[in-house]
């Protein structure tokens, strides 16, 4: 309880009760459809965790009109689960603050299909054309690391096939070819 009174405080202290209404609860389940909330923002946890939060309650709240996400790793998850639910990412953006590299995906609800690559997937489809400087930085730090785990791994390691195929498909976006 000590967030919520926290923010309670906060609200009073800013004098914002007519427009802010704290709740407790897990993930999105204190939303109700009669508050008619048309963004939600969900950052700075794992991009499972996030992907579990949708699956739990975004079909449940319709008036949402677009999704702000930020997760802290596995965005490919949350990419995965917007794609198989009929939502189009209408932005992303990759920033880096401190050293740490931070993913926001923007997502909305969309009526027709779209279909997506498994590399659009991994890598975004709107950062894989934009390939921005810290895009780029975040890929090639991801292929070191991966060159670095292969190089301690002996060849007959049950994952060595599999960071094989991840760090061609890492090279291969580097390189800008399809």
């Amino acid at each position: 309880d000590g967030p919520v009174q926290e923010a309670r405080k906060n609200v009073a202290r800013f004098g914002v009760h007519h427009c802010v209404h704290v709740r407790k609860g897990d993930g999105l389940t204190p939303l109700r459809e009669s508050d008619g909330i048309e963004v939600v923002i969900i950052a700075g946890m794992g991009g499972r965790l996030i992907q579990k939060l949708l699956e739990q309650d975004a079909k449940r709240l319709t008036t949402v009109k677009r999704y702000i996400l930020q997760p802290n790793k596995s965005a490919w998850l949350i990419r995965e689960w917007l794609f198989t639910n009929s939502y189009t990412i209408t932005d992303e953006k990759m920033l880096s603050d401190g050293g740490i590299i931070y993913e926001i995906i923007v997502a909305e609800p969309s009526s027709k299909p779209t279909f997506y690559t498994k590399e659009d997937i991994l890598f975004g489809p709107i950062l894989r054309k934009r390939r921005e400087e810290t895009f780029l930085a975040f890929w090639e730090n991801e292929l070191h690391h991966k060159e670095n785990i292969i190089s301690r791994i002996p060849p007959n390691h049950p994952q060595r096939k599999r960071l094989e195929e991840e760090i061609q498909t890492i090279i291969i976006e580097l390189s800008g070819q399809e």
